[in-house]
């Protein structure tokens, strides 16, 4: 407990400061916004999804209430979209609009509850227009509630379950000073009856997705948020002042309203501040600086330097406004940061000072904020892998819901726009990232691409249960789109729904899922790629049911075939300590595709697979048997492989004959799921067989990088092997 008491003594000194700088950086918030005067003209007198001319001048209010709390037992797990949930929570403002269309109001309560936040004086508006939308109102509950806005998604709670399998919430600072907003998390706390922690970052739900096992992902925009800043009004004792004058918080501040600026001094004199960390990343720091002072041309007279461990990295005069300064740190371990007027010259000129803003650490001790994002992230979410990337869009919002998505613990959906599209090559950049990244099981992301030529908001949707619900806008892509999530996610409903969606602000950003508080929660590190036996395998997984409802023992599963098979096979798992259950699968053949999946139930009714939607998405695994050979490697085929492998675009499958035949041959391709995804039917006429496969699925779409398989089948007999497909 000492680790996060120290970081939170640290934090409250600075939680407005840091609070308040999720839009300090003028390149995040001067960007254009195409639909502004659209949605001003649609939405008079109304709040915008972005920040108001108004509310910039009050970002020192954002957190200003907020108190951070200890962080909940653990280990911690903050279930992802796609796990199981009770209902979703959606926004009426008034005037018949939710911000969301009716139909899909309607289709979401057909299975969950809708969880409808609405003021006291618009929930008899609220029902009625429910109501007569033709809406399930027996799954529909009221949060009365004052709201500024309809985007829950950004200001919406996070459900966690702590160490003890309890639900709770894990509240944070919302990055707009929207009080009413604000308060929304708290508020879900109290009507669900579970616990809240709260963690002094400020954040937004539009830019946060998790996989459910401690992996997430951010645009940097969460490091701009947190940056340091003085907007407390003072200095933290970590910093330091030498020279005649002390440096002093002004009223004047990059885009905000505080800043440091250097002390008054006389002629012959300095100020000076300085900070000492131990950097254990060694990168650069970054801060921005303005100066008023005499300009001369050799920088000798009166003039504001950087030093590192005592070495001027640069100097400046003259009049110069804010702007951003970089210096690389070589080494890890203690240094010296300092920021140093000086005045040499009798003459003065403009406000013979300096100021810094806005500064960005690396990760050292003490600790600074970019690293209390991690270890926030961590204490409060469970979250030990955090990617944060750049924003790829470019736009005014950096929500990574804007062009990414998780569909699952393994697959990482991104936008995909045509070369000559100004976002093309970093899109791409951020495909090559994830790609080379592991998921939560080990095996790298998958990336299924979704088309947005036009920037239509089709990452943009929420994944519901065994729902996909996706904003489609009347373009001729829409029912590309709904292919595209099909063929990544089989087995879900995919749902098309028109609605006035924006490129940045659609379906996901109008709704927030919630967490079944009493989920079944099934844990599995699936096997995946090779198994080199001729022994059973070994199936094993933890189930927890956070209902407190015990299992059902004769419901407690593993499904499995062979590729080649139609029906799954029954396996019973034994129970072997505490949440540990295991099943064998019985020992295979040399070239054997095994699919599998597991199903569990307990007595508070609720009943799950792993993976979540069950067979459609079954795991699957390849299995060497080095006791056993393929009857057609011995008896028909010889010399077969595929070249190159690894490949990119295309490989060759090429294998010899052993006697000459007229027999049909089919080479069939399959996915890693097992899954046949393309056929090639031949007659030969010689012995040498060559087929090109060009990476691409019966129906001519490029299929994802990943593991595959060419399955030779010949009078009746088959043999197997796997070929890779990398960018």
């Amino acid at each position: 407990m000492k680790k996060i008491i120290i970081i939170a003594t640290f934090f409250l000194c600075l939680h407005t400061a840091i609070s308040a700088n999720s839009n300090i950086n003028e390149s995040m918030y001067s960007v254009e916004i195409p639909h502004a005067e659209q949605w001003y003209e649609e939405h008079p007198g109304e709040l915008p999804i972005w920040l108001t001319e108004e509310e910039k001048l009050h970002l020192d209010e954002m957190g200003k209430d907020f108190r951070p709390t200890l962080e909940p037992p653990t280990p911690v797990r903050q279930p992802a979209e796609f796990d199981p949930m009770q209902g979703v929570l959606i926004n009426y403002g008034g005037d018949g609009y939710f911000g969301i269309p009716m139909a899909l109001i309607a289709e979401m309560a057909e299975d969950v509850i809708v969880y409808c936040v609405v003021s006291s004086n618009y929930q008899t508006s609220a029902y009625n227009a429910l109501n007569n939308g033709g809406v399930n109102m027996d799954n529909v509950e009221f949060l009365i509630a004052d709201t500024d806005t309809y985007w829950i998604r950004d200001y919406g709670p996070w459900f966690i379950f702590n160490g003890n399998n309890e639900p709770g919430i894990t509240d944070f600072i919302y990055n707009r000073p929207r009080p009413d907003d604000n308060a929304i998390p708290s508020f879900c706390a109290i009507y669900f009856g579970i616990n809240l922690y709260s963690m002094g970052l400020t954040a937004t739900g539009g830019n946060y997705m998790t996989d459910g096992h401690g992996i997430s992902v951010s645009t940097d925009l969460v490091y701009d948020e947190n940056r340091l800043s003085f907007e407390s009004g003072y200095f933290d004792d970590l910093w330091n002042f030498s020279g005649q004058s002390n440096w002093f918080i002004d009223n004047i501040g990059y885009n905000k309203n505080y800043s440091a600026r250097s002390g008054e001094i006389s002629n012959n004199e300095s100020t000076i501040l300085s900070i000492s960390l131990n950097i254990s990343d060694a990168t650069n720091i970054k801060f921005y600086k303005k100066v008023s002072c005499e300009d001369s041309p050799t920088n000798n007279a009166d003039y504001f330097a950087f030093y590192i461990d005592g070495n001027e990295r640069d100097r400046w005069d003259g009049e110069l406004d804010w702007s951003e300064e970089q210096f690389n740190i070589y080494s890890t371990g203690y240094h010296t940061f300092e920021w140093k007027y000086i005045k040499n010259n009798s003459i003065t000129s403009g406000e013979d000072c300096s100021w810094i803003d806005y500064i960005e650490f690396p990760i050292s001790d003490p600790i600074i904020p970019k690293e209390i994002v991690h270890i926030y992230s961590e204490e409060y979410l469970g979250i030990d892998t955090y990617h944060v990337v750049p924003d790829v869009n470019g736009d005014y919002i950096k929500h990574i819901d804007c062009w990414g998505k998780y569909l699952s613990p393994t697959q990482i959906q991104i936008r995909e726009v045509p070369p000559s599209h100004s976002q093309y090559t970093l899109i791409e950049q951020a495909v090559d990232y994830f790609e080379s990244q592991p998921s939560c099981y080990g095996t790298n992301y998958e990336v299924p691409r979704v088309y947005t030529p036009n920037n239509q908001p089709y990452t943009n949707s929420l994944i519901l249960n065994n729902k996909v619900l996706v904003p489609i806008t009347g373009s001729s892509y829409d029912a590309q789109a709904i292919s595209s999530y099909e063929a990544a996610m089989p087995g879900y409903e995919v749902l098309g729904f028109t609605g006035s969606w924006y490129s940045t602000d659609a379906l996901h950003c109008r709704t927030m899922g919630v967490t079944d508080q009493g989920m079944l929660y099934i844990y599995h590190v699936p096997i995946t790629d090779t198994v080199n036996t001729s022994d059973e395998i070994g199936i094993t997984a933890n189930i927890y049911a956070y209902s407190g409802e015990s299992l059902v023992s004769d419901s407690l599963l593993v499904y499995w075939k062979r590729s080649t098979d139609i029906l799954f096979n029954e396996l019973p798992l034994s129970h072997i300590l505490g949440n540990i259950y295991s099943a064998s699968i019985p020992a295979q053949p040399n070239g054997t595709i095994i699919n599998y999946y597991i199903h569990a139930a307990d007595n508070s009714g609720r009943s799950e697979n792993n993976p979540y939607i069950g067979a459609p998405m079954a795991y699957s695994f390849y299995v060497i048997n080095p006791v056993s050979v393929d009857e057609p490697q011995q008896n028909a085929i010889t010399e077969a492989t595929n070249y190159p492998n690894p490949f990119s675009k295309n490989t060759t499958i090429a294998f010899i004959l052993k006697n000459t035949t007229s027999a049909q041959i089919d080479i069939g391709i399959y996915n890693i799921k097992g899954q046949l995804i393309k056929v090639y039917t031949m007659h030969p006429d010689n012995n040498l067989i060559t087929v090109n496969w060009d990476g691409t699925d019966h129906a001519g779409n490029e299929v994802p990088n990943g593991m595959y398989f060419y399955r030779i089948n010949l009078d009746g007999k088959t043999f197997t092997q796997k070929m890779m497909k990398v960018r």
